[in-house]
């Protein structure tokens, strides 16, 4: 989850999902073929977060300004 703040305006929160790339599907349909240095690099990338596609991506929001509150 991504918190957007910003002093004078309302919080917002949005969520954030790690979509697998095309090339995480493919190397994982053919990950029992791979071996050397082509493993190596498919457990790189999941450790890394490289094989995946955050979503949204862009995070575009429009901040709305806190209401005065009265006193």
């Amino acid at each position: 989850m991504v918190v957007i703040e910003k002093e004078g305006y309302e919080q917002v929160e949005v969520m954030v999902q790690g979509i697998p790339t095309p090339k995480r599907v493919l190397i994982s349909g053919l990950g029992n073929h791979i071996v050397g240095a082509g493993l190596l690099g498919v457990m790189v990338d999941d450790q890394s977060g490289a094989a995946f596609e955050l979503k949204p991506n862009p995070i575009e929001v429009k901040l709305k300004p806190k209401k005065e509150q009265a006193q």
